[in-house]
Protein backbone atom coordinates (compact mmCIF):
# COMPACT_ATOMS: atom_id res chain seq x y z
CA UNK A 1 0.00 0.00 0.00
CA UNK A 2 2.80 2.50 0.89
CA UNK A 3 4.05 1.84 -3.03
CA UNK A 4 0.18 2.53 -4.12
CA UNK A 5 0.19 5.91 -1.82
CA UNK A 6 2.80 7.39 -3.62
CA UNK A 7 1.41 7.03 -7.20
CA UNK A 8 -2.35 7.64 -6.49
CA UNK A 9 -4.08 11.12 -8.44
CA UNK A 10 -6.64 12.56 -6.13
CA UNK A 11 -9.51 10.64 -7.11
CA UNK A 12 -8.26 6.93 -6.28
CA UNK A 13 -7.03 8.53 -2.93
CA UNK A 14 -10.34 9.64 -1.93
CA UNK A 15 -12.48 6.88 -3.29
CA UNK A 16 -10.10 4.54 -1.14
CA UNK A 17 -10.72 6.23 1.93
CA UNK A 18 -14.62 6.53 1.00
CA UNK A 19 -14.54 2.51 0.00
CA UNK A 20 -13.29 1.44 3.85
CA UNK A 21 -15.46 3.98 5.23
CA UNK A 22 -18.54 2.38 2.96
CA UNK A 23 -17.74 -0.91 4.50
CA UNK A 24 -16.79 0.06 7.58
CA UNK A 25 -13.30 -1.09 7.85
CA UNK A 26 -10.81 0.84 9.45
CA UNK A 27 -7.72 0.30 7.39
CA UNK A 28 -4.37 -0.83 9.34
CA UNK A 29 -1.80 1.50 10.60
CA UNK A 30 0.65 0.77 7.37
CA UNK A 31 -2.26 1.31 4.69
CA UNK A 32 -3.41 4.32 6.99
CA UNK A 33 0.15 5.98 6.98
CA UNK A 34 0.48 5.42 3.19
CA UNK A 35 -3.35 6.67 2.23
CA UNK A 36 -2.86 9.63 4.66
CA UNK A 37 0.51 10.98 3.30
CA UNK A 38 -1.44 10.13 -0.16
CA UNK A 39 -3.83 12.76 0.89
CA UNK A 40 -1.01 15.51 1.86
CA UNK A 41 0.05 15.01 -1.76
CA UNK A 42 -2.69 15.18 -3.65
CA UNK A 43 -4.88 17.79 -1.81
CA UNK A 44 -4.02 20.41 -3.38
CA UNK A 45 -4.74 19.15 -7.05
CA UNK A 46 -8.13 17.65 -5.45
CA UNK A 47 -11.79 18.85 -7.01
CA UNK A 48 -14.89 19.18 -5.08
CA UNK A 49 -15.66 15.55 -5.09
CA UNK A 50 -12.30 13.82 -3.80
CA UNK A 51 -13.05 16.44 -0.73
CA UNK A 52 -16.02 15.88 0.18
CA UNK A 53 -15.62 11.88 0.26
CA UNK A 54 -12.07 12.58 1.62
CA UNK A 55 -13.88 14.43 4.67
CA UNK A 56 -16.59 12.28 4.51
CA UNK A 57 -14.54 9.09 4.86
CA UNK A 58 -12.99 10.21 7.88
CA UNK A 59 -15.93 11.49 10.00
CA UNK A 60 -18.26 7.89 9.18
CA UNK A 61 -14.63 5.98 10.33
CA UNK A 62 -15.05 8.50 13.58
CA UNK A 63 -11.18 9.32 12.81
CA UNK A 64 -9.30 12.81 12.86
CA UNK A 65 -6.97 12.57 10.13
CA UNK A 66 -3.39 13.05 11.08
CA UNK A 67 -2.78 17.27 11.74
CA UNK A 68 -0.72 17.74 8.50
CA UNK A 69 -3.17 16.00 6.95
CA UNK A 70 -6.48 18.10 8.36
CA UNK A 71 -4.61 21.30 7.17
CA UNK A 72 -4.52 19.87 3.58
CA UNK A 73 -7.82 18.90 3.79
CA UNK A 74 -9.15 22.42 5.02
CA UNK A 75 -6.68 24.16 2.68
CA UNK A 76 -8.50 22.04 -0.25
CA UNK A 77 -11.99 22.80 1.08
CA UNK A 78 -11.46 26.36 1.04
CA UNK A 79 -9.99 25.98 -2.91
CA UNK A 80 -12.83 24.59 -3.67
CA UNK A 81 -15.88 25.80 -1.85
CA UNK A 82 -16.83 28.53 -4.71
CA UNK A 83 -17.50 25.88 -7.14
CA UNK A 84 -18.92 23.91 -4.65
CA UNK A 85 -21.71 26.78 -4.16
CA UNK A 86 -21.59 27.38 -7.89
CA UNK A 87 -22.74 23.87 -8.38
CA UNK A 88 -25.59 24.14 -5.59
CA UNK A 89 -27.22 27.30 -7.37
CA UNK A 90 -27.08 25.73 -10.89
CA UNK A 91 -28.73 22.89 -9.29
CA UNK A 92 -31.14 25.02 -7.41
CA UNK A 93 -32.31 26.52 -10.72
CA UNK A 94 -32.81 23.60 -12.82
CA UNK A 95 -35.16 22.16 -10.16
CA UNK A 96 -36.88 25.15 -9.07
Amino acid sequence: MARLGRVMDPQHVSLTWWAFATLGWEPGAEARAALEAAVARVAPDMIAQDVTNTIFAHANLMRMPEVGVWTALEAAAVRVGPTMIAQARGLLRTTS
